[in-house]
Parts: structure tokens; C-alpha cells; sequence
């Protein structure tokens, strides 16, 4: 029996902000281990490039399980919220199956984090264009929130998927800010490859309620599906109050 607790991490090819942030968010006692399924260059937020990119979760998991994680995460909103409501737990049926371990998907962790937070009403931030947005908006709706509005930045909502963790964590925290509603009871930061668990923090403080971002969703339902869930500072609400 190993040391340490083992999470596996399936992350698109293009994405430059999962490994670090995961990395840390990881206590002691838990090792984080990933792998790379192929997102073909274009806009971020493409359909078909997402459908395509996510026929590769059954390898990746059987490639992951080789090295015997206690749970598999993939960590990517659209690819996650893709074909709506219900189909976060196709994909998370798929990694179990081919893994032989527990999955969990961005798309999942987010509405568990929202429970745990206690949140009805939501602010939503992205790096998407309408068409992601419009998916993810429908995929909390359908799971019994109140999307109160959702904004993209239109600094990356047109670039390559590849651009989105070119922006830096300032201008991440200043469109976040700018598009949560004073009556939101959270404001989630979309996109595990957005900079946002950077200033995670910061921007909590400055809107006096909670924030909940991708990563921090992700690593957190799987942390706390091996039981390894311990407060630490510095990536938000969510973690501290464990």
C-alpha cells in the first residue's frame, strides 16, 4: 500500500495552468501525477474540437491507472459541461471503467462545491465566447441554480484556446470583479486554464463573499473523495473551511 494518496489528472494538451495549480493545492500525504489528452489548435471553446479532444478520457484513464491513483479528475469546464446535463456523469462512468478508481470532472465538482458553499444565486466569469458560455449556463441552470448573469472576457474569448493562460492573474481578477452582482451569493471563475486561482484570495476580500474557480473545485471534490480534504489558506473559502 502506497505512502501517499494518488490523484490522477486528465487535462487537455493545450492547458499551462492545471499542473501548477494542482500542484499547489496538494498537501502533505498526496502526490498529483498527470496526463495529456490532445486538444487540436482553435478557438477556444470550438465544439467539435472538444467533442474530438475528449474521445481520448478512456486511454488516458488506463494509461493513469497504471500507477494505481486513488482517483481520476479531469480537469476541463467545457469539455466537461459539453453535451449538457448528465453528461459530466457519462465521462466520470468512463474514467471509472477504464481506471478501475473513482472520477470526478470539473463540471461535477462544481455544482459539490456550490452545496458545500451554500449557493443558490451565481456570477459566472469566463475566458469563453457565447457559445460556451451559453453550455455552461445551461448546465448549472439544469442543475438547480440561478445564473444570475455570465460574462467572457473579450480579451480571450477569440483567441487560441493555447492564449487563455497567457493573461495575467491582474486582469483575470479585474474582469472577474467587474462581472459579479452584489446580490450573487458566489462568483465562479470558469476555465481550468484560466489564472484565477492565483487571486482567488484577493478577490474574495474585495467582494466579501466566496469564489470558487475550476482547479480549485476540481482538486477539492478530489481531495475530499480520498478523504485528504485539510484546510489551507490561500486558494479561497472553499479550502479554508474544510
Amino acid at each position: 500500500m502506497s505512502l501517499y494518496k494518488r490523484i490522477g489528472v486528465i487535462l487537455p494538451s493545450t492547458n499551462t495552468t492545471v499542473e501548477s495549480d494542482f500542484f499547489k493545492m496538494s498537501p502533505d500525504g498526496v502526490t498529483v501525477h498527470f496526463h495529456r489528452i490532445l486538444r487540436k489548435s482553435g478557438l477556444i471553446g470550438d465544439y467539435e474540437i472538444q467533442e474530438e479532444m475528449n474521445q481520448g478520457i478512456d486511454e488516458a484513464a488506463t494509461m493513469l491507472a497504471s500507477l494505481h491513483p486513488d482517483v481520476i479528475a479531469y480537469a476541463c469546464t467545457g469539455g466537461s459541461v459539453l453535451k449538457g446535463i448528465g453528461y459530466d456523469r457519462d465521462l466520470i462512468t468512463r474514467i471509472e471503467t477504464a481506471s478501475g478508481v473513482p472520477g470526478v470532472t470539473t463540471a461535477s465538482a462544481v455544482v459539490e462545491a456550490l452545496h458545500s458553499v451554500g449557493a443558490r444565486k451565481i456570477s459566472i466569469a469566463t475566458p469563453y465566447g457565447d457559445d460556451e458560455n451559453d453550455r455552461i449556463q445551461r448546465f448549472l441552470s439544469n442543475s438547480g441554480f440561478t445564473v444570475l448573469n455570465i460574462e467572457g472576457d473579450p480579451s480571450t474569448a477569440n483567441k487560441e484556446v493555447s492564449e487563455t493562460s497567457e493573461e495575467s492573474s491582474l486582469s483575470v481578477k479585474n474582469f472577474a470583479k467587474s462581472v459579479c452582482r452584489s446580490e450573487a451569493d458566489v462568483l465562479f471563475c470558469a476555465c481550468t486554464a484560466w489564472r484565477s486561482l492565483e487571486i482567488v484570495t484577493e478577490l474574495e476580500a474585495e467582494l466579501a463573499k466566496p469564489v470558487l474557480t475550476a482547479n480549485q473545485v476540481t482538486m477539492w471534490s478530489a481531495l475530499r473523495t480520498v478523504n485528504m480534504l485539510q484546510s489551507q489558506s490561500g486558494f479561497g473559502t472553499l479550502l479554508t473551511s474544510v
